[in-house]
């Protein structure tokens, strides 16, 4: 089947470049039916149920595009624009570029649906960082007269760039400008052509006096890898680093400067170009900034996880009364590898007829010569199918990559040049050919052998002899005589595309072995049993199930064509009676910036031995049950339905348990923008089981503008919001109507039930900074040291102290606050200020990297904890969680009661004397070095005090710590919350958070502060690359002095409506979508 798909695609594809007298209509038109949807992997909509007679469907599993939406399509390939109304992508709005594939051949049913591969996500224009809601979406051309046809998306800016007002006030017309988008597919041409026109309809001429940039943004979705032709091949993310480090200047943003940008994905790619435009570009006649730039260029400044902004157009100088400027881009589907799209790319010409009657070329065609051979394996020569081949030319640029077929064919069209190829795959030592030569029409054949792959496969027991789900971790060591370079800058190239392989984040020692640590591989035995392709070499093999078992190894030796066979048995040597483990906090490929289907996604959990897991997509309910009872992992798994309404603009917010409706695109969630977060919060418990009892949880509330505290500006110390401060801010003016804005300080919700504080493997957000005893590398921001007195001048703390920006009041007088808070502290403040919010840690995993269940959440739910996870009482978790009887923990296991009282529970003691017995228990394979007793009091709004610090005893027991210590003076409405902290790295069950996201801010902040991103604190900031060490803490037990009867208050709850309105308005800052990305999208 997959290889009969294959020849389908490569006819489609040969098909593009030839027009006949049987070349298929072009057509535009609005969606009546889902019959008439685009399906694959990256569709959310549910297409699979659809007619056999559905002619203009693709099958998926997730399609986007709804009726109502309009429809493309020329018989090469279709495309879907969301109408006007909340973006099923990830933007704000409707009116983008959602759904784009071959048209694809393929028998359907009722059942299964029919051939289909959508896997691109979302596009619209952009101005810089502003993009701009549509109000219209129409059919102008429905290609009925034999000729294009064309959807074309309109609307009005209220502030055409709406960057940072220092910057917004030197470029800002004065008055708002219209603006079209026109998408359009020709009969044969293999393209969708996108024209985008502002207009200026005002009285007033309009100009802009620094050079704007405008092009489009793109959300590709996890699963198409970026490949930028050029310096970056395949890593535009450290390349960009580079780059940034070049001059720039306000007229000429940092990026990467590139013919095209293209991607590689399972059986459909995509590539974007330029058109020429008769006025010039952004990189015109700039060869100081971008010496490589030619007529077409791109211009790509930021592009990180599924965020890529591409740029290329100017605004113009002047716009006369009535003017217009317009700009063209081009969008190409290909069959999977780059070459096959590059190729419907070189072969393309457009032109553009003018009213004088003379043409303009938008596109010529780009002269080209074919390279093809085979990837065969060493000795048996076996073709090889799925081979990535990279050919980089003489100047060191990437210039195209090509997947082998079945029989270990390869192809790809490459300008006439000097050529080097490099044959890659995960299981093998890329393959590198002899220079070649390739000319203008001429045809080159490279063959590339590879060695052959040897295999490994396990079975884990449990000490019962069951099978057992287990994860498999393959470490090995690897060469390096300079510990000032970082792995992938010798042991893998991530330009070609190998794959980045974790590593222990030590300083490499070349005498040391134990320093130079890397996974080769890592694969899951769900079932017990497993086993997957490994490069030959010596290995030590982990078999691993959470923090609750043991680690085991063995060393093996993995030899080329060979099967190696281990057994192991795992123990689970600290039993939790009464508790199960949770992660509120999961990605899967439903959503945007994911890519792990649901059989991995829930095989992940099983093996890391968590018993509950909560489906939290981004902005779509999904459930996970059909597929874990399919897997038959109901005994060790259950799993509820939740959500992660996703904002662009003020923080991530999690709901669960959720009812899942079947007949949404979305299946339940909702419009979120320009809404009060008490808003969002009431009419998230809607959506629950029961509203009453639903869980609704703000997620990484200090994490960039992803976070909920961040964008309202709480205070580090106070938590009371601040005023603005930052460039990157909420809205906050009022209304037209006089109105205030939903974001206003004053619609700060605290109708929470609980908040993330420990989230993945980002320490950086949990805890404040603090100036490190080593001064970090880096220019040295030239700051006083603080005084003894608070004060209104920048200044830099005494070593170990936070450091402090400071906020303006509206009465001239400053408040200090932060200058990266921490989750914790502000939850500590929450707990003061008598919000009883219980405290989760989640791992928010997006993929392999992030590990499942890291953290995760004891909840004392009870008796049926300790049976097959299908029988567990899910109303009994989510009771308990609201009640506060939750650990959070990446491994300790913490044990506290107060007066005999568990965790969660309110201890009355009238005399103010308290006795604290805990327990701490830990697996062999990780440490614990002390406990920390904290103890906070209701009304004092400072976070909680260390009453105690315990060591540890140097052992590797179980039981780590069985203490009970003795406190007096303790005052009505204290909380006790305690801590077990270790210093060791949990490598190599837990991997360091070693590729932190790359962050807008630099990409922008090269150019000075004019942006509003300042450097006042310079190279002091928080370190995202670190190591996972233990840590754990719990909710807190509550110390009264007279017994008080809680109260009761229902909860708000909201009915979801998805009609109201429509209402167009100014899309926020394109910043804020960037950082709507997780930073760790893994």
């Amino acid at each position: 089947m997959v290889t009969r798909m294959k020849k389908v695609l490569v006819l489609a594809l040969l098909a593009l470049t030839t027009c006949s007298k049987s070349t298929p209509p072009a057509r535009a038109f609005q969606i009546s039916s889902r019959t008439e949807l685009i399906g694959g992997k990256r569709a959310l909509a549910d297409v699979e149920a659809a007619p056999v007679n559905a002619t203009d469907l693709i099958g998926g599993k997730r399609a986007s595009g709804a009726e109502g939406d309009f429809k493309l399509t020329n018989g090469l390939i279709h495309a879907i624009v969301q109408n006007v109304g909340t973006s099923r992508g990830f933007g704000s709005f409707g009116g983008s570029l959602i759904d784009i594939d071959l048209v694809r051949g393929g028998a359907s049913s009722s059942t299964s649906g029919v051939a289909g591969n959508d896997y691109f996500t979302e596009m619209f224009p952009a101005f810089f960082l502003t993009a701009l809601e549509p109000a219209k979406v129409e059919v102008v051309a429905d290609g009925s007269d034999g000729g294009p046809a064309t959807v074309r998306v309109s609307g009005r800016s209220g502030s055409f760039i709406s960057l940072v007002n220092p910057f917004t006030s030197l470029v800002d017309p004065a008055d708002p400008m219209d603006f079209s988008v026109d998408y359009t597919v020709e009969p044969g041409k293999p393209y969708l052509k996108i024209v985008v026109t502002v207009t200026n309809n005002n009285p007033t001429p309009a100009s802009w006096t620094l050079d704007v940039p405008f092009g489009f943004v793109t959300l590709l979705g996890e699963g198409q890898r970026l490949f930028v032709p050029g310096q970056a091949g395949f890593d535009m993310r450290f390349h960009l680093e580079d780059v940034y480090k070049r001059p720039a200047s306000l007229n000429a943003l940092p990026g990467e400067v590139t013919s095209m940008w293209a991607t590689e994905g399972d059986g459909v790619s995509y590539a974007f170009v330029a058109g020429l435009n008769p006025s010039g570009g952004y990189l015109d006649n700039k060869p100081m900034y971008y010496p490589t730039a030619k007529k077409d260029s791109l211009l790509i400044p930021i592009a990180s996880s599924s965020f890529l902004g591409s740029y290329f157009a100017k605004a113009p100088q002047n716009l006369p009364t009535g003017g217009s400027y317009s700009y063209t881009a081009y969008l190409f589907v290909g069959s999977g590898d780059v070459a096959s799209v590059q190729k419907v790319v070189y072969d393309t010409r457009d032109v553009q007829v003018r009213s004088n009657g003379r043409e303009f070329v938008l596109r010529e065609p780009t002269p080209y010569g074919t390279v093809s051979g085979r990837v065969r394996e060493a000795r048996t020569l076996t073709a090889l199918e799925g081979v990535s081949v990279v050919l980089k030319d003489a100047n060191g640029n990437y210039v195209t990559q090509a997947t082998s077929q079945k029989n270990g064919v390869w192809t790809a069209p490459v300008p006439p040049g000097t050529y080097t190829g490099f044959a890659v795959d995960r299981t093998r030592s890329v393959a590198t050919s002899s220079e070649f030569e390739v000319t203008e029409g001429g045809t080159t054949s490279v063959d590339f052998t590879m060695e052959r792959a040897g295999d490994l496969r396990v079975v884990v027991k449990n000490e019962r002899g069951e099978l057992l789900p287990a994860k498999i971790t393959v470490e090995g060591t690897y060469d390096n005589t300079d510990s000032n370079l970082q792995p992938r800058q010798f042991f893998y190239d991530l330009k070609v595309g190998e794959r980045m392989r974790p590593s222990d984040l030590l300083v490499d020692d070349q005498n040391d072995p134990s320093t130079r640590r890397y996974i080769e591989r890592l694969f899951y035995a769900t079932d017990g049993v497993g086993g997957k392709a490994v490069r030959p070499g010596r290995y030590t093999v982990y078999a691993s199930r959470g923090p609750e078992y043991d680690l085991q190894k063995q060393e093996v030796e993995v030899r080329a064509g060979q099967t190696v066979n281990l057994g192991f048995t795992l123990t689970q040597i600290v039993p939790t009676p009464g508790w199960i483990s949770a992660d509120f906090h999961v990605h899967s490929a439903k959503s945007v910036d994911s890519d792990m289907q649901l059989d991995a996604r829930v095989a992940s959990y099983a093996v890391e031995g968590v018993d509950l897991v909560v489906s939290t997509d981004h902005n779509y309910v999904a459930d996970y049950a059909p597929t874990i009872s399919a897997l038959k992992l109901d005994d060790w798994l259950a799993s509820s339905v939740g959500l992660e309404l996703t904002s662009l603009e003020m923080g991530h917010f999690n709901a669960f348990p959720l009812l899942l409706q079947p007949g949404p695109v979305q299946h339940g969630s909702f419009r979120w923008f320009f809404r009060p977060p008490g808003e969002l919060f009431a009419q998230l418990r809607a959506l629950g089981k029961d509203p009453q009892r639903t869980v609704v949880q703000v997620n990484h509330p200090r994490d960039t503008i992803l976070g909920y505290f961040n964008a309202f500006n709480i205070s580090g110390y106070t938590g009371e919001p601040l005023p603005p401060y930052s460039a990157i801010s909420l809205d906050q003016k009022d209304l037209p109507d006089g109105g205030s804005s939903p974001y206003n300080m004053k619609n700060f919700s605290t109708e929470f039930d609980a908040m993330e504080v420990f989230n993945g493997k980002r320490f950086d957000i949990m805890l404040p900074y603090r100036i490190p005893a080593v001064p970090p590398p880096g220019a040295d921001p030239g700051l006083p040291a603080c005084g003894t007195t608070p004060s209104a001048t920048p200044c830099l703390p005494a070593v170990g102290e936070i450091l402090n920006e400071v906020a303006t009041l509206p009465d001239g007088g400053f408040e200090l606050t932060p200058f990266q808070p921490g989750a914790q502290d502000d939850w500590f403040i929450m707990l003061a200020r008598g919000h009883r919010i219980t405290a989760t840690g989640n791992s928010d995993s997006h993929g392999e990297k992030a590990e499942a269940g890291l953290p995760r959440t004891y909840v004392q739910a009870g008796d049926t904890s300790d049976g097959p996870m299908n029988k567990l009482d899910e109303a009994a978790v989510y009771r308990a969680l609201s009640a506060g009887r939750a650990v959070a923990t990446n491994g300790p296991i913490i044990e506290a009661t107060v007066n005999g009282q568990g965790i969660g529970s309110t201890v009355v003691a009238s005399d103010g004397v308290i006795d604290v017995h805990i327990v701490v228990k830990a697996a062999s394979w990780f440490d614990v070095k002390r406990v920390v007793v904290r103890h906070g009091v209701k009304g004092r709004i400072k976070t909680a005090e260390v009453l105690e610090t315990i060591p540890v005893p140097d052992t590797r027991e179980v039981v780590r710590v069985d203490v009970t210590r003795q406190y007096s003076n303790i005052p009505d409405g204290s909380f006790i919350v305690i801590e077990a902290i270790g210093d060791e790295s949990m490598w190599p069950v837990f991997t360091g958070y070693e590729v932190p996201s790359l962050e807008i801010s630099d990409a922008v902040g090269v150019i000075g502060s004019s942006f509003g991103f300042g450097a006042t604190y310079g190279k002091y900031k928080p370190v995202q690359r670190q190591l996972v060490t233990p840590y754990g803490f719990t909710n807190p037990i509550w110390v009264d002095t007279t017994l008080k009867q809680p109260l009761r208050i229902d909860k708000k709850v909201l009915g979801v409506s998805n009609v109201e309105p429509f209402v167009p308005r100014v899309m926020p800052d394109v910043r804020k979508l960037f950082h709507a990305f997780h930073s760790d999208p893994e």
